[in-house]
């Protein structure tokens, strides 16, 4: 018995150690082709080769968790979804699963060469026949301009326009993850808290956790972008109505929604996005356009000032 708990633990810590070498280790490299990963319910995606850790949380947030898109979107045929800060496609792959059979014209944004790259692949595979889906390699902002943006490998949903808000966890926060992981659904999360939770690594899961976050967001890739607005890309895609916006833009989510002229509010029926340190200023923004707001914070963000908004459009 002492025997097996003894490899146990020099596995344990093996696995540690190499993980955190790796992390420290992997230099960038712009990966065009990406990597094909399996989710739990068998959808193969594309990412980055080191993100596979990046793709287990966005699928358990839009499959496994209880959002507003399951609960109150709505959605017909012949309506319109812009995808803003489209990723790797999986927003759109989920829409386009979960509708089925309703034809929807979807316009997904992702500026980013590689993740462009990824998304392409991934849409162009899961996407629905009966929809139609126009990707547009273009970051939108408040108004048209060029500017740097940091693509993250090894966490591509975490690529960002202000990466001044990545890489700085304290360990208060490495201490909410681990207490969350448990309330996550899924075997992944489990696994990791059990580790963490080894006598031998117990003393410094904080510090592990808190090391590894920050890690990550020591290799990345700089790209120039042309940014566009919104209501640019209306005029563009001459598209009448926008059924659903969603905005996931890793710190870019007002100025995003400040490149939509007045005269284009009325165009858009729902919103969903992801709230950070704008809250007030975007529930200030959305009420005075007449929308209806729904605010949750997913169980993974508790303790942090994200949270997750839907808006519908009063009636």
């Amino acid at each position: 018995m002492q025997i097996v708990l003894g490899i146990s633990v020099l596995l344990v810590v093996a696995l540690v150690v190499v993980g955190i070498k790796r992390l420290r280790s992997s230099a960038p490299k712009p990966d065009m082709v990406g990597k094909e990963f399996t989710l739990p319910n068998g959808l193969t995606i594309f990412n980055s080769p080191t993100s596979g850790i990046d793709l287990s949380f966005i699928y358990q947030e839009l499959w496994l968790g209880d959002n507003f898109i399951k609960k109150s979107l709505v959605l017909n045929d012949g309506d319109t979804v812009f995808d803003v800060g489209a990723n790797v496609g999986m927003f759109s792959i989920f829409l386009s699963k979960e509708l089925q059979r309703k034809r929807i014209n979807y316009h997904c944004f992702e500026p980013v060469p590689p993740t462009h790259a990824y998304c392409k692949k991934n849409l162009d595979h899961h996407i629905q026949p009966s929809s139609t889906v126009t990707l547009h390699q273009l970051g939108l902002f408040e108004k048209e301009t060029d500017l740097a943006i940091r693509f993250y490998p090894q966490c591509t949903g975490n690529s960002t326009l202000f990466p001044e808000s990545k890489g700085n966890m304290t360990k208060e926060r490495a201490q909410e993850v681990i207490a969350n992981m448990l309330v996550l659904p899924g075997t992944f999360n489990k696994l990791l808290w059990v580790l963490l939770h080894i006598p031998f690594i117990y003393p410094f899961r904080f510090s592990i956790v808190h090391y590894a976050e920050n890690q990550v967001f020591k290799s990345f890739i700089e790209y120039n972008l042309h940014l566009k607005t919104l209501s640019q890309m209306i005029d563009e895609t001459k598209v009448d109505h926008i059924h659903l916006l969603k905005v996931d833009t890793e710190g870019a989510e007002v100025p995003c929604l400040r490149g939509i002229r007045d005269e284009h509010w009325g165009m858009i029926n729902q919103i969903s996005m992801e709230l950070e340190d704008n809250r007030a200023e975007v529930e200030a923004l959305l009420t005075k356009k007449g929308f209806t707001l729904q605010i949750e914070q997913d169980p993974l963000q508790k303790g942090t000032d994200i949270y997750n908004l839907f808006a519908t459009r009063k009636k």
